[in-house]
């Protein structure tokens, strides 16, 4: 015999679909941090880059001898690569900064590459303007200012990946605080679920067996007030099904909104009545 109250994910689903406002949805903190603050932060550490980079090559170019195995053409790539290694090494340690990994290693990559551009910086700097306090004072003092340009490019490449991370932290504390909500709903349906079926395992007045149906209770009960009590669903749906055969392959939706009683208590009673052979047979026994 099946006679079982519908599973926990069919209840969930139609607890869900018939409580929509109950739902919870993700929520999506606002970034800190202006949209323009991303575009400029990454416009300050390309410029930077590129002025710094520009006074680096030269001073690589320099430093690299002719030689029979050295071309004039390595000299020329190398130089250029130079730029590219360098500015990309200090960015990904300004990332590896930001997101907490490898402290110590980036905190010593950074060290290097930033006294080392401030190095090339300078030599190539001094080499146009000099540095003679007394006879260029002006040119001196370029030189000084340029040389610190890699530290615009350091602090503007940390800002940038610093936008990213407090934004991404931002979407997973929506994320995670979307699942603790899903899953204090589920418990909140789940007790729900427990209550209606141990509701309706009491209520269950009709018993079925070997295909007839069985009335255990054909007359209303009177309650401790002195009114009638309204019959248990599932025992409207039986008898209905028993007066009107015809029905028992009706769609469960519009014989529940006609009889008054819930769709899935009309699913139960037609999936009874036919696993037990009721609509074949039409046999029923009323006591």
């Amino acid at each position: 015999m099946n006679n079982e109250f519908m599973g926990f994910e069919e209840y969930r689903d139609d607890w869900r679909l018939k409580r929509p406002a109950s739902i919870p949805v993700e929520i999506v903190e606002e970034s800190p941090y202006p949209i323009w603050a991303r575009f400029a932060a990454l416009a300050a550490f390309i410029c930077s880059a590129l002025v710094s980079g520009v006074h680096m090559m030269p001073a690589v170019y320099d430093a690299i001898p002719l030689s029979p195995i050295v071309t004039e053409l390595m000299r020329q790539w190398v130089a250029r690569g130079s730029f590219v290694a360098y500015e990309l090494g200090m960015f990904m340690s300004a990332f590896l900064m930001a997101v907490q990994s490898s402290k110590r290693l980036a905190q010593i990559v950074s060290a290097i590459i930033f006294l080392t551009l401030i190095a090339v910086n300078l030599y190539s700097v001094v080499k146009v303007y000099g540095f003679n306090l007394q006879e260029n004072f002006a040119g001196a003092a370029v030189s000084t200012m340029f040389s610190l340009v890699p530290a615009i490019a350091y602090a503007s490449g940390k800002f940038y990946i610093n936008i990213g991370v407090a934004e991404r932290a931002a979407e997973r504390r929506g994320k995670e605080t979307l699942r603790d909500d899903e899953r204090k709903l589920d418990e909140s349906i789940l007790k729900d679920y427990k209550r209606d079926k141990k509701e309706w395992e009491k209520s269950q007045a009709v018993q079925l067996s070997n295909g007839h149906v069985q009335w255990t209770n054909t007359h209303p009960s009177a309650s401790n007030l002195g009114h009638t009590k309204r019959p248990d669903a599932a025992q409207i749906v039986q008898r209905h099904l028993v007066e009107n055969p015809q029905d028992a392959e009706r769609e469960a939706r519009d014989l529940a909104a006609y009889l008054g009683v819930g769709k899935s208590t009309v699913n139960n009673v037609q999936r009874q009545m036919r696993s037990n052979g009721h609509s074949s047979n039409g046999h029923s026994t009323l006591q």
